[in-house]
């Protein structure tokens, strides 16, 4: 059988929130650490461009045949 509940609509998000925080909060702290490790990783590679595309600036400059071209093409991006 099932079993009626009734409860106004001002009060409806505090009991979700009461009856679905039991469940949602191991959710909730999970996608939190896995967030804030795409940051981290995302951080990480804009570094690693931003290295990149220096590096690839000085290469230009010294025109240095052999690595111009692939420079050149990294300065596309």
């Amino acid at each position: 059988m099932s079993t009626r509940l009734e409860t106004s609509l001002s009060e409806l998000k505090s009991w979700l929130e009461g009856q679905t925080e039991h469940l949602l909060a191991p959710i909730q702290v999970k996608a939190e650490k896995l967030l804030g490790e795409m940051r981290k990783a995302h951080g990480e590679l804009i570094e690693a461009c931003k290295m990149l595309v220096e590096s690839s600036r000085r290469e230009i400059e010294r025109r240095n045949m052999r690595t111009f071209k692939r420079a050149q093409a990294l300065n596309k991006l």
